[in-house]
């Protein structure tokens, strides 16, 4: 059976452009989570096109058609070997300045227009006026002095697309280094394929070979990029990161229109029956009509309070403009709204949490540092400082577990909280130690609180002796050293443990004689 190589030839340019088309709309839609998408849907379209060019120019005889497709297969090179450059440095040099960007295109753009107005001049390519039709052995068309500028730039931005992976393969901070390996031998063999066909000669085989490596080369880069699990992580964690906020976030164009909103902004202006959708106005939605603006700032990053008419509710709005950090020109802005009752109510109970002990519901240590010297300052006085230690924790820890250990300290703290009727200023600084300020209290009550803390500890009904050791000492005015205090304090307490433990042994004594 014969084969046709002209049909081949067909069916490979018409294979290449549907191929190069379909990965072009795909790469679009996944160029919101990965930017390096935008550059293979653009290369992609390119591939496509000069394809479906080629596979026209076949068909045709006609000079004058063949000469307009040829010019727009040069446009269509020039912008590949761009786009695949693009996308080499959006791969590798994620944050490669815009300027350079542009101004890398101006060749391109130079061939482009050249190519268009071919038929005013010879600069770059014209129709040789001794080739009527396509005689063998005629050249039919003329190459200008830009015609080799184009070559030769278009083989440089191939050739600097596979150094950049070359660097990039050898970077030490690469991870996905099979995939980027896959990525460079991909454009080394696009690039050597195009050159072979440029430099020695437009054969079938080697155009058949320049067909392949097309398919072949943005397939492989489409997947390999698609397949980079690193660039998906981090925009599905944005996304979660912006839907998952529980406050109102919203972005805005440089013309205060509305981009995006989370669902929490959704769900907020829903309910408060503000009109939003996409390319909602600021000023609409911020009118007088729904806010009374509090307080207002205009600078880069400011914080405006704004009151909810319908509702009451005072927000707090973060507002920063975005900045593009190539060119330090803004892009727009994002707001994020905060609930200042919410956000009170939050700092609140983020407080009580650094300050709080976990196990007895009292004051912590850290709350004591902090507090002491504010608390004696402004307490009524005479003001009594207690000290109080758990007799034979570690014994009862031993002997029942430490779960029994845990309820012995809870009882404490609450014997110490009602004999005291003052919790607020009860603190646990150690495992078994607290420390209480008591305001507006004498001698007399002294007497009835220590007295009120031995008789709680003998009605309670446990496996084991409940005990508290207590020492005191009286600040009597805020001239005072609250260590000296707290010494003396700690040194009654210690007497008092050590009276208790000698009057215990001396009852044992009588028990066994």
């Amino acid at each position: 059976m014969n084969i046709n190589i002209t049909d081949v030839f067909d069916s490979f340019c018409m294979l290449n452009a549907a191929s190069a088309f379909i990965i072009a709309v795909a790469s679009l839609k996944k160029s919101n989570w990965n930017p390096v998408f935008k550059s293979i849907a653009y290369l992609a379209a390119m591939i496509g096109f000069w394809n479906l060019i080629r596979f026209f120019l076949i068909q045709t005889h006609e000079l004058q058609l063949s000469f307009i497709m040829t010019r727009s297969i040069y446009m269509c090179i020039a912008f590949s070997a761009l786009f695949l450059f693009y996308y080499a440095q959006s791969y590798c040099i994620p944050n490669f300045p815009l300027l350079y960007r542009r101004l890398i295109a101006v060749i391109p753009c130079i061939t482009c227009i050249l190519s268009i107005t071919a038929n005013r001049h010879s600069f770059f390519i014209s129709i040789n006026p001794e080739a009527e039709i396509f005689d063998i052995g005629i050249q039919p068309f003329i190459y200008g002095h830009w015609f080799y500028i184009h070559v030769l730039y278009s083989y440089a931005l191939i050739t600097l697309s596979c150094m950049l992976f070359f660097i990039r393969l050898f970077s030490p901070q690469v991870k996905n280094r099979k995939a980027v390996i896959a990525i460079t031998v991909t454009v080394c063999i696009f690039t050597v394929i195009n050159i072979i066909g440029t430099f020695i000669g437009q054969t079938k085989p080697i155009m058949l070979l320049s067909l392949f490596a097309h398919l072949f080369s943005i397939n492989v880069l489409y997947f390999l990029t698609y397949r980079d699990m690193d660039q998906k992580g981090l925009y599905l964690g944005r996304k979660d990161f912006f839907q998952g906020f529980s406050q109102p976030v919203l972005i805005f164009n440089t013309k205060n229109e509305l981009l995006k909103a989370n669902t929490a902004a959704m769900q907020f202006f829903t309910k408060a029956n503000i009109p939003i959708q996409r390319y909602s106005l600021y000023d609409d939605m911020f009118c007088s009509r729904f806010f009374v603006p509090i307080q207002s700032r205009e600078q880069t990053e400011y914080a405006l309070y704004m009151q909810h008419r319908a509702t009451g509710k005072v927000f707090l709005c973060h507002k920063k403009i975005v900045v593009n950090p190539q060119n330090d020109k803004s892009v727009g802005t994002t707001i994020i709204m905060y609930d200042a009752g919410m956000l009170g109510e939050l700092i609140q109970k983020i407080e009580q949490n650094a300050f709080t002990d976990a196990l007895c519901g009292c004051l912590n240590r850290s709350c004591f540092e902090l507090r002491k010297e504010t608390i004696v300052q402004n307490s009524v006085k005479p003001c009594l400082l207690l000290v109080a230690d758990i007799d034979d924790l570690k014994k009862v820890n031993d002997t029942f577990g430490h779960n029994a250990g845990d309820d012995y300290i809870q009882t404490c703290a609450a014997i110490l909280k009602q004999a005291i009727n003052t919790p607020n200023t009860l603190f646990r600084i150690g495992g078994d130690e607290f420390v209480a300020f008591i305001p507006h209290c004498t001698g007399t009550d002294t007497a009835t609180i220590i007295k009120k803390i031995e008789t709680l500890c003998t009605k309670q009904k446990k496996s084991w002796a409940v005990s508290i050791s207590v020492g005191s000492s009286m600040i009597k005015n805020n001239h005072t050293d609250l260590m000296q205090h707290f010494t003396q304090a700690d040194s009654a307490m210690y007497a008092h443990k050590q009276k208790r433990k000698q009057q215990l042994a001396e009852v044992q004594q009588a028990m066994s004689s």
